[in-house]
């Protein structure tokens, strides 16, 4: 018996050291995940976090009071994430026809096909809204912006895109 309290205190001992470098092991790989997850983020998004951070309903407020510029650098960096803050379109093609010349300034200046992707699908939910009818200009800028991507994946979603633009400006 006298070697039962001593291997119980050396037992205990080693399962709580074990659990210490358990969680000090865990508390570096989450540390190296979000560093590498903040490393992986465009420069743009690094400021964005605290947006994200609101809850749904206070983003959602929130953006509707950013210019157009600020609600499209949030739009890209939510369509970053998982899953894709696509909703932030709708409230960008929700201005309307006021909408269309910064978006089509952003299209053009635009080399990232991703982000070029992205502008596309607003003009869609615009194209959808009603807000392109007979804009055939538009509509031909889009395609030539498409025509010149080489990603094919960004290039196959977005000439579906394209293609739904083109029958919503006829």
């Amino acid at each position: 018996m006298p070697f039962t309290a001593p291997l119980n205190a050396g037992v205990r001992s080693l399962i709580e050291a074990a659990s210490m470098s358990h969680r000090k092991l865990l508390s570096l790989i989450i540390l190296f995940v979000l560093l590498l997850y903040q490393a992986c983020m465009p420069p743009e998004c690094k400021n964005a976090g605290e947006f994200f951070n609101l809850s749904p309903d206070a983003r959602d407020r929130v953006f509707k009071t950013y210019d157009l510029d600020k609600q499209l650098d949030i739009y890209h960096c939510g369509m970053r994430l998982e899953p894709p803050q696509m909703g932030f379109a709708y409230d960008i093609a929700a201005r309307g026809e006021l909408a269309l010349p910064p978006l089509l300034e952003r299209l053009q200046a635009e080399k990232n096909e991703r982000r070029q992707k992205d502008i596309i699908l607003i003009f869609e939910v615009l194209a959808v809204m009603g807000h392109l009818g007979g804009r055939k200009d538009i509509a031909v800028q889009i395609r030539r912006t498409v025509n010149a991507m080489r990603i094919p994946e960004i290039k196959s979603s977005a000439e579906e895109m394209a293609d739904e633009i083109e029958n919503d400006t006829k």
